[in-house]
């Protein structure tokens, strides 16, 4: 049996409220996608919950890592009028959503395929 490493993304999303800022408490619930969203579309309030572990994985590091960038601020989030929008690092004056990319490492089993009988 082998290791293979995985890289797991996914994103975190707030909105801003007016005199409150931003917040994952301000998301709109049919509108908006999910504090954090996993890379099968699995939905969650903590990164965790976004990209559960299938049985025999495990993860490698200890902790979530935020993607920072030429297109992200120093916090790694990008920001934009909507949440389907690519984003840019400079916050503007109708800029109320914002989102960041995390990343995790998670390794799992892999049969070792030998070809003998």
């Amino acid at each position: 049996m082998l290791h293979e490493v995985i890289t797991v993304t996914i994103q975190e999303n707030q909105r801003k409220v007016p005199m409150r800022g931003y917040s994952a408490g301000h998301l709109l619930a049919l509108s908006d996608p999910p504090a954090y969203k996993g890379p099968d579309g699995s939905r969650g309030k903590v990164p965790d919950a976004a990209a559960p572990l299938a049985d025999g994985e495990r993860w490698v590091d200890d902790g979530w890592r935020v993607s920072i960038g030429d297109e992200t601020d120093a916090d790694g989030w990008r920001y934009a009028r909507t949440f389907g929008a690519t984003g840019h690092a400079t916050r503007g004056l109708t800029d109320v959503c914002r989102f960041r990319t995390w990343t995790r490492a998670k390794k799992r089993l892999v049969a070792l395929d030998t070809g003998l009988p």
